[in-house]
């Protein structure tokens, strides 16, 4: 069981509430994951954003010993759950997915 789901959801109910930046963020990190030569696609809150998608446990933040931050690919730093990865999934078939990817400039060709 992912704990921090569990926790993020209510007994009574299953709400997940996500804030355009966590989606954006979960798309920058996907594309970064895909594209670990590529630049991380920057945009404002990138911390909160993630940091707030750790929280909702849809990412795993597990930072190497001893590395700088930016001395290896994203991959090496986050990773999505599987409620994550479901999410993804989910974003993409409402749309919202598409919509990031274009804000964050991520061509057709790119997210194929």
């Amino acid at each position: 069981m992912n704990e921090q789901l569990r926790q993020h959801v209510t007994n009574q109910s299953f709400v997940l509430t996500m804030r355009k930046t966590h989606i954006l963020a979960m798309v920058a990190a996907d594309y970064a994951f895909r594209n670990p030569g590529q630049r991380l696609l920057h945009f404002p809150h990138w911390v909160s954003a993630m940091r707030g998608c750790r929280e909702r446990g849809l990412a795993v933040h597990h930072p190497p010993p001893g590395i700088r931050k930016g001395d290896l690919p994203l991959s090496e730093y986050y990773s999505f759950t599987r409620a994550g990865e479901l999410v993804c999934e989910l974003l993409k078939e409402a749309g919202l997915w598409q919509e990031a990817e274009k804000e964050l400039g991520i061509t057709e060709a790119e997210a194929a």
